[in-house]
């Protein structure tokens, strides 16, 4: 087992435990190599995990922070851990634990000389919620299409804030059934044509003109107070817009 380790020996220890409690020494040989990629090592963390007599061979080698699998490459090479020898080489993170039964259903498991690797699939609600919204297909186009943009996250809230203003701005707008369907219409085409990014915006761009009208008369039926309010949080949201659409990837500096 090659397990990489930054700064995260608390985690770490939990997850030697969790293997020395679930491994059983009659059916199982095990070599765990320790690859310590910490910024700053815990050196009484260090010790006990290497002072501990756990029922599998641990050897601990520090290296520099290159990454995951370069310094598990690294470790490999200048530990001459000869990998063919073993029937299973397991490469994890330290910040999780083994089940009881791992170690029976690895060695149950029927690998065929065609599979190169095996790798878990991991559900999180978080990452799931971020795939469909920010990155959810991949188009036969090349890239990856985002449900959220920029022009969509701009749009939607001055189309709701048209809504709720309505009886105010009908009594200055003689076209304001029709202003609102055709902002409707441009905004379904946003979400509609997802799939097609180049033809998604076009399409909305065609009606975008009455988003100016849109605002003017929101602008007109709101007090000086709404005004100042919103101005300053549409500066807000238009400023960390790139950093969570498709617009990017940016990243904010130090």
């Amino acid at each position: 087992m090659l397990c990489v380790c930054y700064n995260s020996y608390t985690e770490a220890l939990k997850y030697l435990y969790s293997i020395n409690s679930n491994i059983n020494v009659d059916e199982l040989y095990l070599d765990l190599f320790f690859i310590d990629n910490s910024s700053e090592v815990d050196a009484i963390a260090v010790k006990e995990l290497r002072s501990k007599p756990f029922n599998f061979n641990l050897n601990y080698f520090k290296t520099q922070n290159l990454g995951y699998f370069p310094s598990t490459a690294v470790a490999v090479e200048k530990l001459a851990i000869h990998l063919n020898t073993y029937d299973y080489t397991i490469i994890s993170n330290v910040d999780l634990s083994v089940s009881d039964d791992f170690f029976s259903n690895l060695k149950e498991l029927n690998i065929t000389q065609s599979v190169g690797a095996i790798a878990p699939t991991i559900y999180s609600a978080d990452i799931y919620v971020v795939d469909k919204l920010l990155g959810y297909s991949e188009s036969k186009y090349g890239q990856s299409m985002s449900l959220i943009k920029g022009s969509l996250l701009v749009y939607l809230p001055l189309t709701c804030v048209f809504i709720g203003y309505q009886e105010k701005i009908k009594k200055s707008m003689k076209h304001y059934d029709l202003t609102l369907v055709i902002i409707l219409y441009s905004l379904f085409m946003l979400l509609a044509f997802s799939d097609f990014l180049v033809l998604s915006e076009r399409l909305f761009r065609l009606f975008a003109f009455l988003l100016p009208i849109a605002v003017g008369y929101i602008f007109y039926v709101l007090r000086q107070k709404e005004k100042t309010m919103l101005t300053a949080l549409a500066i807000i949201a238009l400023n960390f817009l790139p950093y969570i659409t498709d617009v990017g990837p940016y990243r904010l500096i130090d």
